[in-house]
């Protein structure tokens, strides 16, 4: 992953080089080149080609942008599935559909799947492999017809359009997800309400506000709207979908929600079969295979039914109008409704058991024609013994007649009369070996029978023993690799931990050099106050050379009239009134500003308040200035804490 840049990941994402042509005549050049994974040499970048475009003959490239646009895709069908059941606190809609599943029957039972809007097929599978079926189904149902389902916090019914609910919509998907083995009061209720009615209800209620207008029987308008909905005949399947759609205007989406004119016509895509049917590989990709790519990434692409052969959807299709179940339904009280669920089921179990007694009779007829077959064997063989029989007859007679016609001579070779008797006697023994081969053949087709019966058992057990293995080998697949990502999450780990190891070596080593370097600066510093205060006794005695010693006042002297203090840098005179020194803090203050220090001639800092009174009682009035000052002590504070506070940490 270190040897990924950010533009090979920009390019890579959200592509399919395996599926689309126009994106593998982009990228293969750039890969080829070393512009993208360009810290991998050749060999290794034409490896990760052949891989990049095998892991995406059914797959957009993922990235994590994708990811949470395509979260965006589920929000609208999520909120269809919860119109099901009942979610509770911290509860998944798998979870949820899981405990409303019928489960009683754990072995192998019919398992209906949806070809199309009005077809469907049944398939024989095990309790995993049917719930896995009617999740993937309910969910697909849902992206197909979300945006006439949409949510709605009061949950009106209304007619189809707009931003309501589609009753006939709605009560196909629980009709559906019954149908699958679902079962909640949420679906009952669904299922007990006649969307016809509805649909009636609602629209002569909107035509005419009931605030300004009044029907003299609404019900009976009601039934006779519902009488008109119910005229209408089914379109055959072939022209359910043919709707005029305009020209897409631009590209599909490759993340997020499609394009409302792209899921209208990829909707009569959107079931099972055609999912999981294998595509061809395109110039660019459609609005379909991306779709199908989101499928895939949500659900899987593994299923319980092989769905990508025919062989395991082989039998009689069944249509089924699910819109017009709920104009015959909207005819009978809720009693009638639970019991033509009753009759649905037992016709369902019927259906089942037919199917069941289907396959019977298919392996009884395939057994009745293998013995056929060799019936018409042991009749052929039959037929050729009874020939030579007659050619052996027919020997015999000729025998007969030239026995007639030799009589006398006969008579007279007594010896070659009994050589013909005895070749009579042989005649008469291979009939009775005929006779007894045929015993041997009907015994053989006896045991021939019975060996197709074991072997015919031993295949139903080297079946089984096969779906076992198959299991087995997915769970180790999924094992090992879940061992080897932790082996490389691990392996980062410890690589990030030698990182860390030598940034914190490093770090010691330059704290080493700044504590070496402080030290110098503090020695610097106090040579620099060891200069400045040589310079401040030199202006001291040229102060003293200059103004008179009676301009100061000693210690106790009272004052009396102006006092002079001087200010000793540049030698600055203030005259000051002891009743109302303020003129002197002015001063200070000033020189406070430039982040100057005041000292007297002790090296005592002065403040402004009481700055006077200080300098009176030392005896001499001069005031020493050291420019930058505050400034300087601020910097030597900042540097003193921070390298206390690394010292520390590095002790630790």
């Amino acid at each position: 992953m270190q040897k990924l840049d950010l533009k090979t990941l920009e390019a890579v994402q959200l592509t399919a080089p395996g599926a689309s042509q126009a994106d593998a005549d982009s990228l293969y050049g750039r890969v080829k080149s070393g512009e993208l994974f360009k810290s991998f040499d050749e060999r290794h970048r034409d490896e990760i080609w052949r891989r990049l475009c095998l892991a995406t003959e059914d797959f957009l490239v993922p990235s994590l942008f994708a990811f949470f646009e395509n979260w965006k895709y589920l929000k609208g069908p999520a909120d269809c599935m919860r119109r099901l059941i009942h979610l509770g606190r911290g509860e998944t809609i798998q979870a949820a559909l899981d405990n409303a599943f019928r489960n009683t029957n754990h072995g192998t039972q019919d398992c209906a799947i949806q070809l199309s809007r009005l077809a469907f097929k049944y398939v024989s599978l095990d309790l995993a492999g049917r719930f896995d079926t009617m999740y993937r189904q309910l969910w697909l149902f849902a992206i197909r017809e979300y945006m006439d389902m949409p949510a709605d916090s009061n949950r009106k019914l209304a007619i189809p359009g707009g931003s309501q609910v589609n009753e006939c919509v709605l009560f196909e998907f629980a009709s559906l997800a019954h149908k699958l083995g679902v079962e909640s009061e949420q679906i009952k209720k669904m299922l007990e309400r006649d969307p016809d009615r509805e649909v009636a209800r609602r629209l002569l209620i909107t035509a005419r506000k009931p605030e300004r207008y009044r029907y003299q029987d609404l019900e009976s308008l009601i039934t006779q709207v519902v009488s008109l909905i119910s005229s209408a005949q089914p379109l055959p399947s072939e022209q359910e979908n043919e709707e005029e759609i305009e020209e897409r205007p631009r590209l599909p989406k490759r993340s997020g929600i499609p394009n409302k004119i792209d899921q209208l016509r990829d909707k009569s895509y959107m079931f099972l079969p055609r999912l999981h049917a294998p595509m061809e590989r395109k110039r660019t990709l459609d609005s379909f295979f991306i779709q199908r790519s989101m499928y895939f990434a949500f659900f899987g692409k593994q299923t319980a039914v092989n769905l990508q052969t025919s062989s395991d959807l082989d039998g009689d299709t069944e249509m089924i109008h699910l819109d017009q179940v709920s104009s015959q339904t909207g005819k009978i009280q809720f009693e009638g409704r639970a019991e033509y669920q009753r009759l649905e089921e037992r016709h369902h179990n019927l259906q089942q058991m037919v199917q069941h007694l289907q396959n019977e009779m298919t392996e009884e007829k395939e057994k009745l024609r293998k013995i056929s077959l060799e019936e018409q064997t042991l009749e052929t063989k039959l037929n050729k013994m009874k020939q030579e029989e007659i050619e052996q007859a027919t020997r015999l007679d000729k025998l007969k007649a030239e026995e007639q016609e030799h009589l006398a001579r006969l008579e007279r070779l007594k010896l070659d009369q009994q050589s013909q008797e005895s070749i009579n006697q042989t005649a008469d023994d291979k009939r009775h070996q005929i006779t007894r081969e045929e015993g041997n053949l009907q015994t053989r087709v006896n045991k021939l029978s019975e060996q197709e019966s074991r072997l015919l058992l031993s295949l139903k057990k080297l079946k089984a023993e096969e779906r076992k293995i198959r299991d087995e080998t997915d769970k180790h697949k999924f094992e090992i690799e879940r061992l080897r990502q932790e082996e490389s999450t691990c392996q980062s780990a410890v690589q990030q931990l030698v990182q860390e190891r030598d940034e914190s070596a490093s770090q010691v080593e330059k704290l080493k050099e700044d504590i070496s370097q402080l030290e110098k600066e503090q020695k610097d510093r106090e040579l620099h106050i060891e200069q400045l205060m040589s310079k401040e006794r030199e202006y001291q005695s040229t102060v003293d050379r200059l103004i008179p010693n009676n301009m100061f006042t000693r210690p106790g002297a009272a004052l009396t009239g102006r006092v002079r203090v001087n200010f000793v840098v540049k030698l600055e005179q203030v005259l000051v009134d002891p009743s109302d020194p303020s003129n002197l803090e002015d001063a200070a203050r000033g020189y406070l500003r430039q982040e100057s220090g005041l000292f007297d001639c002790r090296e005592r800092q002065l403040h402004v308040d009481g700055i006077f009174d200080k300098l009176t009682q030392s005896g001499e009035n001069n005031v020493y200035v050291v420019r930058d000052w505050q400034v300087e002590r601020k910097r030597n504070n900042k540097r003193g804490r921070n390298l206390t506070d690394e010292t520390k940490r590095i002790l630790k």
